[in-house]
């Protein structure tokens, strides 16, 4: 987690929507008021390995967290934003390249990153009331890639990002 806004947050289960419904309603009662910034920024990056050898139950888990993880969240808080909200998805700068050596095998992490940013283009396109951002952080050093040879970013650098992009 980030320290640097004194931002309200609350842990829930992505793949749960109840889970989200509850978290949401948690901040809401810590800010007395409707939620104006909703960030998604769940994601897994499961086994690195080919095509061909991937297991089905990795492809579900990875789907299940990063392309219904957001569906669950953009759900829980479609229903009542404040006016003037903001939905905020944290994407993948991965999904839109070629294969590369340096980051061999994660292509199921860029499948479904990718499918995730076509929902939430669709999503903007359906609710004009909502301003909606994602963002596509390249190799940032966190605990996502501990393994993969990272760029030279802080997970600051995105987050001051998101906040740019909510205040305009």
């Amino acid at each position: 987690m980030i320290s640097c806004y004194m931002l309200p947050s609350q842990p829930g289960d992505v793949t749960n929507r109840t889970s989200i419904e509850a978290a949401l309603g948690a901040i809401e009662a810590k800010i007395g008021d409707k939620i104006d910034i909703s960030i998604n920024n769940a994601g897994v990056l499961p086994m690195e390995t080919a095509v061909i050898h991937y297991p089905k139950s990795e492809i579900r888990r990875c789907f299940e967290i990063n392309l219904m993880g957001s569906f669950n969240a953009l759900q829980a808080f479609i229903p009542q934003p404040a006016p003037g909200a903001n939905l905020l998805n944290v994407g993948s700068s991965i999904s839109h390249w070629s294969p590369l050596p340096e980051v061999p095998g994660v292509w199921c992490y860029a499948a479904a990153k990718e499918a995730a940013l076509r929902m939430i283009d669709y999503y903007a396109s359906e609710n004009a009331n909502i301003h909606i951002g994602s963002t596509h952080p390249g190799i940032v050093g966190t605990e996502i890639n501990a393994n993969i040879l990272v760029g030279p970013d802080t997970a600051e650098l995105p987050a001051h990002f998101l906040v740019w992009i909510a205040s305009n």
